[in-house]
């Protein structure tokens, strides 16, 4: 996970601290309740910008998906 450090301190959790299923399901519970206006879009745009990130696109391209995301 990219903010792995960030969503233990969310809970509490020491480093150590194996991420299960259940803890995953209360880390996601919990950023939904501290961004309760905004969860959907933060998540919506991290995953475009992880998206465009990976992939090998020309400039042309990565233009048009950002136009997009702007919309």
């Amino acid at each position: 996970m990219q903010h792995e450090e960030q969503e233990r301190r969310r809970l509490g959790l020491l480093p150590d601290v194996p991420l299960s299923p259940s803890i995953r399901r209360e880390l996601y519970l919990k950023f939904k309740e501290d961004n309760p206006e905004t969860w959907q879009e933060i998540l919506e745009v991290h995953d475009m910008i992880d998206n465009i990130q990976c992939s090998p696109q020309t400039i042309a391209q990565r233009t048009q998906a950002f136009s997009k995301a702007r919309k």
